[in-house]
């Protein structure tokens, strides 16, 4: 029993998942202790082909389908497909966090030639957006490319098979429905269905056919309350317009290709993570169970600041949804699930409050829309007097937990959640006085007192560092120590960034806690941003480069993760976004300042000296901003139809967008 207890607990997030009845992930796929690595080509991604057991999964998503496709090969070579397939919209008993419809899809094309069996060997895999594949089986070629449709709620498989001699092709698998019986359903019964369409999208037929060169077939799931989704030529493009949409909004440029390369993947993984609900537009965390489902932490806090720098139109109607309906609710839940259906809070207040203003007042001030902002007053007033009203006797503010929901102490008050109460009052008071309007709280006055408890009650000695501790009676190094500092709060930043990469860093990025292998890329990503706006652009990238080969091109690709080794590494969507502002508020130091203005106080690694971001979007508008190094200043320029708007060359630059 001893053994079995320590399997337990050393392995608890994969075994937890195993036993859905539904897993996320198949046996064989467990990513840990893998050597297989990628290589960059272009903008595609491309397996580098070795010996040996390989897996991988990739999670991509449309608005009302999600799918975390498996794949890799077995220690023979062959082909391990598996995907699993979420249906947000479509709501099972109980109607909690997980309970949308799954199915899961364990084989291969089922087909033979000749009169053999296929078995596939691998040739390569290879993503950029979409999931391609290809297998041989003696001299018959099969290239795959996987996705889901961007609209309706269907998964794609375009299967291409290629023979140079005429063989005789019998495929085995054929088209079938599944019922999920109403009794077990919101709103049911449901019907998941699985197609095997020829090249001219009618139903293969089990008859035998004769190949030579190439034909093309679909493997198409989709699932519905009784209206079946009808597949069009025209979906199997849905994605790639989707796609090329989004590379052409918040293009970074920069001297390190990877950098570059993971940001764009990134924004892919934000933008896409996005369900067309009864309720609206919600953008999810996804990685299996969190789907039609929006937290706090990961939408309000993570996502939303962002959308309005990427300027896209699903996006930007995510947030206003977002914030709109958590503020329906009396108390600030920390998520809502379940379409809208309901919301969770199990892990009492995380500083959920605090999280939801910390987004609203970035979102409102880069969105720029005046009306909208002026709209939100009175809630940002009521929101800001319920935080300051959970100060404790020494003036910071007070939580059950905090976002790690109590996987890790946090006291009864928290670093984390009292610098979110900061820069929501700074937010406000940028808002408040650019609006002109009465508001009943002093947010400039209210912030300084935040800062100086921050300084009085958290700054700390700690393992020889002056940094913080994360609550009272806290003793050892904790990742999100790096939060202030990505406030602007600036007093121990030097000595915080040393302490996180001197001693917190370790070998999947910083560790949660100084003695333990926790390790969330959140936290990861927020201590970049910290070294970027601290100054230590050298140090940032110094670190950044390995992280990077890691995420983009290591075993495991192409986006930033949740955790190790919780949840198999699983591919949410907020880490993304993180990722995405570290570019954006720490290499570039942009901060909104006014409904139409924001500071670019760019922190550059010595050894580049050119960077830019075309197609940024602020206030609704579009341009480029190019920062070149000149001398020991910066020559600041922002484009606007390939014209200059603005020029400064300083350290940083104050630029105002439109009247």
């Amino acid at each position: 029993m001893r053994h079995v207890r320590n399997l337990i607990n050393k392995n608890n997030a994969w075994l937890l998942q195993r036993v859905n009845m539904i897993p996320y992930f198949p046996v064989w796929g467990h990513l840990y202790n893998q050597n297989h690595h990628h290589i960059l080509n272009n903008k595609t991604l491309e397996w580098q082909k070795k010996p040996g057991a390989y897996a991988n999964h990739i999670e991509m998503s449309g608005t009302k389908i999600a799918c975390i496709i498996s794949y890799g090969v077995d220690k023979e070579g062959y082909l391990r497909l598996n995907r699993h397939l979420a249906f947000p919209n479509l709501r099972l008993k109980p109607n909690h966090t997980r309970s949308n419809l799954r199915h899961n899809s364990f084989s291969t094309m089922k087909m033979s030639m000749n009169g053999e069996l296929v078995k596939e060997k691998v040739e390569g895999f290879s993503f950029d957006g979409i999931l391609r594949i290809e297998t041989s089986f003696n001299g018959l070629t099969i290239k795959r490319k996987i996705y889901p449709s961007m609209e309706k709620c269907m998964y794609i498989e375009e299967i291409e098979l290629i023979s140079d001699e005429q063989v005789l092709i019998d495929i085995k698998e054929k088209s079938k429905d599944r019922t999920v019986q109403a009794m077990l359903c919101v709103d049911g019964p449901f019907y998941i269905r699985k197609h095997i369409l020829n090249e001219h999208l009618l139903e293969q037929t089990r008859k035998p056919f004769i190949l030579k060169g190439r034909i093309k077939l679909y493997k198409i799931y989709s699932a519905d309350a009784g209206q079946a989704e009808v597949f069009k030529l025209s979906d199997t493009g849905s994605r790639q317009h989707f796609l090329d949409h989004i590379s052409r909004r918040l293009v970074l440029q920069t001297p390190d290709e990877q950098v570059d390369a993971l940001f764009n993947f990134s924004k892919i993984r934000v933008c896409e993570s996005i369900y067309n609900t009864s309720k609206g537009f919600m953008h999810s965390p996804g990685g299996g169970g969190y789907y039609a489902a929006m937290w706090t932490n990961d939408q309000c806090e993570y996502i939303n600041p962002l959308m309005p720098f990427i300027g896209y139109d699903i996006g930007l109607a995510s947030c206003l949804n977002c914030f709109y309906l958590f503020n329906t609710y009396e108390k600030i839940p920390s998520s809502i699930i379940s379409g809208g259906a309901s919301s969770w809070n199990m892990a009492g207040d995380r500083g959920d409050a605090a999280m939801y203003l910390y987004g609203l007042g970035r979102f409102l001030l880069a969105y720029g829309d005046k009306a909208l902002a002026r709209s939100y007053i009175p809630i940002m007033e009521k929101r800001l007097l319920e935080v300051l009203n959970k100060r404790n006797d020494f003036g910071v503010i007070t939580s059950d937990s905090d976002e790690l929901e109590n996987r890790l102490a946090s006291g009864k008050a928290n670093l984390f959640t009292s610098s979110l109460v900061y820069d929501a009052l700074v937010s406000s008071h940028y808002i408040v006085e650019d609006l002109g309007v009465d508001f009943k709280i002093d947010c400039k006055k209210e912030a300084g007192a935040l800062s100086d408890a921050i300084e009085a009650y958290f700054g700390a000695s700690i393992s020889d560092y002056e940094t913080y501790r994360y609550y009272k009676g806290n003793k050892k190094l904790r990742s999100w120590i790096s939060v202030p500092i990505t406030m602007n709060i600036l007093e121990r930043a030097s000595s915080t960034i040393d302490a996180l990469f001197d001693v917190l860093w370790g070998p999947f990025g910083i560790r949660s806690v100084s003695d333990r292998d926790i390790y969330w890329d959140r936290s990861t990503l927020y201590a970049f941003r910290a070294a970027f706006i601290a100054g230590k652009a050298d140090l940032a990238l110094m670190y950044l480069k390995p992280y990077v080969r890691e995420r983009l091109t290591g075993h495991h690709m192409p986006y930033p993760i949740e955790a190790y080794p919780e949840g198999n590494q699983k591919q949410l969507s907020g880490e993304s976004g993180l990722y995405a502002r570290m570019i954006t508020e720490g290499l570039f130091g942009v901060r909104v300042k006014a409904l139409n203005t924001f500071v670019c106080k760019p922190s550059m690694p010595s050894t580049w000296d050119h960077m830019r971001l075309n197609h940024m979007t602020l206030f609704g508008k579009k341009f480029d901003l190019e920062v070149l190094r000149n001398g020991a200043s910066y020559t600041i320029t922002v484009y606007m139809n390939n014209e200059i708007y603005h020029q400064t060359i300083s350290t940083q630059a104050l630029i105002r967008i439109g009247d």
